[in-house]
């Protein structure tokens, strides 16, 4: 099936914070803040290679560098991924280095785990603890 894959300026890799991880569509995005700088339309020859790192070469109309993309099915978010390069190669192409935000993807599962333990604690500095 094919896909659109927009690209935005919302959430930077190097300053991320978990954000957007409930939106459903793109214009939960919009609303939020980001901004479309760009999108790719009917992508259906899409290699996401290990599914956390990939690249994309695409002929673009960027108006700015991307720092976010979602892959989006009938307007419906299905993957969320950083972009951590936008390589200009000639004219309009570039080449789109991508790290996928897989804690925004999967933050319902993260969150219900009954695995996950999570508390605040103290250690004195001479506790040997507190290199755990």
């Amino acid at each position: 099936m094919a896909k659109t894959i927009y690209l935005l300026q919302y959430n930077n890799y190097f300053n991320r914070t978990v954000k957007g991880e409930h939106f459903s569509s793109i214009g939960n995005y919009t609303s939020a803040g980001a901004t479309i700088v760009g999108q790719i339309t009917n992508m259906s020859l899409w290699n996401p290679n290990d599914g956390v790192e990939t690249t994309i070469t695409s002929k673009l109309g960027l108006t700015a560098i991307p720092d976010y993309c979602l892959v989006c099915e009938n307007s419906n978010v299905v993957q969320r991924w950083f972009v951590t390069e936008a390589k200009r190669l000639q004219g309009q192409q570039y080449r789109l280095t991508l790290h996928r935000d897989l804690i925004a993807d999967n933050y319902n599962e993260i969150l219900q785990n009954t695995d996950t333990y999570v508390e605040r604690g103290w250690c004195d500095v001479s506790n040997p603890a507190i290199y755990n």
